[in-house]
């Protein structure tokens, strides 16, 4: 063992391992900065070179206030293997503060066991001015989290927390305080479209993510950067929740979150009683200045929701542009793969919950997501409807999309669990439609891009939603409804349609597999108005275009005998009135039934439907 060195350091300033081995011996810290004492010096604390490292303690016990001038990490390691008996770097009541990264590993490994990274306790602070925080470049490093607070410290981080090229973290979680909800957030200063988190061929494994979000932290001033870039075969494994975002105006037109032939692997968290989504929003507004997530190529299966916003924690998403809020361009992509029949958590590509209502219509009145474009006219009540935002989901280049029904996951209130959109209690202003499916090809149609809901595609709970429509546009696009439909309005909805409901060209597909095409039903709050469910469209109900080959099928035996036919349409209930011309170009598709008491629209309840064909 070796007498750990004393500040200041003896010129070069530097502890060297050259194709030699160091051991401190068990519980010693390798360096140690007292408190009351400042040190300022130009060179990293630890280079090793072909070396095997043994630290029995800390690997930087400071609680004094130490600053490296350097622009090289303060621990580098290369073709060498270092394990740390306790945190790599432990703060008490001091102050670090770097001119490069903490760590840079390559082809190097670094192993703290059940430790954390950084440990500030008694208010102190870590400030890095360039970064990255951590850089690897083939190796790895494990260790139970980045970063433990005990909601006293202050982390400062310039540049990409995390940058593996060909590298392997593995955590228990990403980051948390020892107290409960009274830690400071840790700060990020990043460059224009620079990522907090950078995977290249890379492999981040976070066991236990609980309660325990990674994304930009609030500020009061807009933000550059984004949140994750994943490319060139990476993987991310997580348990709980993965990317969270809160009161932060995100200035960058790229999307937040970046995958390009990688994957995400997502687990239910521990808790039963908070389902971690893979993406969630709370606190106050999340402005963003392009899409949310983007993912080319690439696989995503997680057990809960794709997106969460509940607007009773204060969640909201600005969009400040027309982009999709989320973009799929080819791969794979499954939700809801949940198997604990004891949980019931309705799964969905999109879960979006309001809080406050209308006093007179009993509607939602929260813009869970809102734009910031320019505004419309709601052409049935004549009022403007502002800061419309492009579609929710756009899918590409032959994308498979699944949202499956969880074991424990039961039907309410009618709508079946499964959902590419749930909203609830809110108020919905797109101007660009809400799905949008395009297959690839113009002509062979061989690549097709594909949904698939166990429940209602569309469930729309006491909520309001205005579209320019078509509010589902395919385009060589496919839509599975295993049960329920592929519209449903319920609890009063009200929705508003400027021109036609659906759009499918270039031998594109609906299969309602058990349910009707529109589902209209339930009585809003007592005393609304109005106090039933409707749908209003302007145009039709679907324009067929393209090449044709366009097929809608619906499969149900709802009118129990046969089914009133309207405009060449069966329906079954009341309050259905559908114009001359419910489909546009029929010679390019048609809407194919099971049999005469299959009904493509149903109202229940006092439902209403107006469908103007003109």
């Amino acid at each position: 063992p070796i007498t750990p060195p004393a500040f200041p350091l003896a010129p070069p300033a530097t502890v060297v391992v050259s194709n030699d081995s160091l051991s401190t011996g068990n519980g010693v810290s390798l360096f140690q900065l007292p408190s009351g004492q400042t040190v300022t010096q130009s060179q990293p604390l630890l280079i090793a070179t072909t070396a095997n490292i043994n630290i029995g303690g800390n690997g930087f016990n400071n609680s004094g206030n130490f600053t490296s001038t350097s622009p090289s990490a303060l621990f580098q390691l290369t073709d060498s293997a270092a394990s740390v008996g306790g945190s790599l770097v432990n703060m008490n009541g001091g102050s670090l503060t770097t001119a490069g990264s903490v760590i840079e590993l390559t082809n190097a490994s670094l192993d703290l066991g059940n430790n954390p990274v950084l440990q500030m306790s008694n208010g102190s602070t870590f400030t890095n001015t360039a970064g990255p925080v951590i850089k690897i470049t083939g190796g790895s490093l494990t260790a139970d989290l980045l970063g433990l607070g005990d909601g006293t410290q202050t982390f400062n981080f310039t540049g990409s927390l995390l940058d593996l090229t060909n590298a392997t973290v593995t955590l228990r979680t990403f980051g948390e305080d020892t107290c409960n909800n009274c830690g400071n957030d840790a700060h990020f200063t990043l460059a224009t479209n620079e990522p907090l988190l950078k995977l290249n061929n890379s492999t981040l494994t976070l066991n236990d993510n609980t309660h325990n979000d990674i994304g930009p932290t609030k500020g009061p001033n807009p933000q550059t950067g984004v949140t994750l870039i994943a490319t060139n075969n990476s993987t991310i494994n997580v348990t709980g929740g993965l990317f969270g975002f809160k009161d932060v105006n995100l200035i960058d037109t790229i999307p937040q979150i970046q995958l390009t032939d990688s994957t995400i692997t997502q687990k239910k968290g521990t808790d039963p009683l908070q389902p971690d989504s893979l993406i969630r929003m709370d606190g106050l507004a999340t402005t963003i200045g392009g899409s949310l997530i983007e993912a080319t190529n690439s696989t995503i299966t997680s057990d809960l929701d794709l997106l969460d916003i509940l607007n009773n924690n204060g969640g909201q998403l600005v969009m400040n542009s027309s982009n999709p809020v989320a973009v799929f361009n080819g791969g794979s992509y499954t939700f809801g793969a949940d198997t604990d029949a004891g949980s019931n958590t309705p799964n969905s590509l999109f879960n979006l919950q309001g809080f406050n209502t209308d006093s007179v219509t009993g509607l939602g009145t929260d813009q869970v997501i809102k734009g910031t474009n320019s505004s419309f006219i709601d052409s049935f009540t004549g009022a403007t409807a502002n800061n419309p935002i492009g579609v929710l989901l756009k899918a590409t280049g032959g994308a498979t999309i699944e949202v499956k029904a969880g074991a424990g996951d039961l039907v309410s209130n009618g709508i079946y669990p499964g959902n590419a959109v749930r909203l609830d209690s809110m108020l919905l202003e797109s101007a660009a439609g809400i799905i949008e499916l395009t297959g690839t090809g113009s002509t062979d149609f061989t690549t097709v891009t594909t949904l698939t809901t166990a429940g209602d595609a569309m469930a729309i709970s006491q909520s309001k939603v205005v579209s320019l429509g078509p509010v589902i546009s395919l385009n060589n696009g496919l839509i599975n409804v295993t049960n329920g439909a592929l519209i449903t309005l319920t609890n009063g909805s009200n929705m508003n349609v400027t021109g036609d409901l659906l759009s499918l060209t270039n031998h594109s597909k609906i299969n309602v597999v058990n349910g009707p095409l529109i589902l209209v039903t339930g009585s809003a709050p007592t005393g609304s108005t109005p106090s039933v469910s409707t749908l209003n469209v302007s145009g039709a109900l679907v324009n067929f275009g393209g090449s044709g080959g366009n097929l809608i099928v619906v499969n149900n035996s709802i009118c129990g005998g046969a089914c009133t036919v309207t405009s060449g349409i069966q329906v079954s209930g009341s309050n259905i009135v559908i114009g001359p011309n419910p489909i546009k170009n029929p010679g390019l598709g048609s809407i194919s039934v099971s049999g005469a008491n299959t009904a493509v629209i149903q109202t229940t309840n006092g439902g209403k439907v107006t469908i103007t064909a003109p």
